[in-house]
């Protein structure tokens, strides 16, 4: 369907009133294919939503690894904050995605990055008893 879309010049960062765009969605799904589809027809992989979302957190929080790969492959921030401050590792910690965490801190994220409200991804971690996930970021 995107081929096809794409196809017809349909425009790749076209975004919702919110902001959220087909890269998100893609990889908030996981489809990695549809987002590698997406960036070659000139995505913007660190395109963020109204409150600052990026594909990254999207990735991040439903644990989907390959797609954060993709994102880092294309030069993406995979420590860039929401407009309070969250970034995929806060985004990840609660879930216990310790895979994806590793990513992230390979990729240089700062695992002890505050939101606004002054939270971190160990008290994210901590919070939802993610003790291996705590652990990792100690």
């Amino acid at each position: 369907v995107l081929r096809l879309l794409l196809g017809v010049r349909a425009d790749a960062t076209w975004a919702r009133e919110d902001g959220a765009t087909p890269a998100h969605a893609a990889a908030y799904t996981g489809h990695g294919a549809a987002l590698h589809f997406l960036l070659d027809a000139r995505a913007d992989p660190e395109g963020a939503s109204k409150d600052g979302a990026t594909p990254a957190h999207l990735a991040a929080c439903r644990g989907h690894e390959a797609v954060l790969h993709l994102l880092l492959g294309k030069r993406a921030d995979l420590d860039r904050a929401k407009e309070d401050g969250t970034t995929p590792a806060m985004m990840a910690a609660p879930t216990g995605h310790l895979a994806v965490l590793r990513l992230l801190l390979g990729a240089r994220a700062d695992p002890d990055r505050a939101r606004q409200d002054g939270a971190t991804p160990t008290h994210a971690a901590a919070l939802t008893n993610q003790a291996q996930v705590a652990r990792l970021l100690l």
